[in-house]
């Protein structure tokens, strides 16, 4: 199935291509792209292999690739599925839904032709 996501009604263009893993049907993307798109700050973490995400409204989010573990604001929560940093692109991929939602984001989306239109609104 094809995927096309769009921040605020605007196409999202990355060089790293969002994907939905069929098997738990959840839509991964870069996470500092969308972080960036939501307005947000991002920030990494190599020897911890650890993602923050600092926004505006003072939210801070910790994910750790491989960990269903979130931290919002030091609360942990669980995630549906693991943020992963698969070899290509060597960039953090995170669960599309649950991050822009703990950001304020809101998420729609339908099926047209064969291809998933996900519309985030923050």
């Amino acid at each position: 199935m094809m995927l096309k996501i769009s921040v605020n009604n605007s196409a999202l263009t990355t060089d790293s291509y969002p994907y939905t893993e069929t098997s738990t049907n959840t839509t991964y993307v870069p996470i500092k792209f969308i972080s960036e798109r939501l307005g947000e700050s991002v920030s990494w973490n190599r020897p911890k292999q650890e993602v923050t995400i600092k926004s505006k409204n003072s939210t801070i989010v910790r994910l750790t690739v491989g960990s269903k573990v979130a931290y919002v604001n030091d609360e942990e929560k669980m995630m549906p599925n693991t943020p992963v940093m698969p070899e290509f692109p060597n960039q953090v991929m995170v669960p599309l839904r649950f991050v822009s939602e703990v950001l304020g984001a809101t998420i729609n989306t339908t099926t047209i032709n064969g291809t998933l239109h996900v519309n985030i609104k923050k």
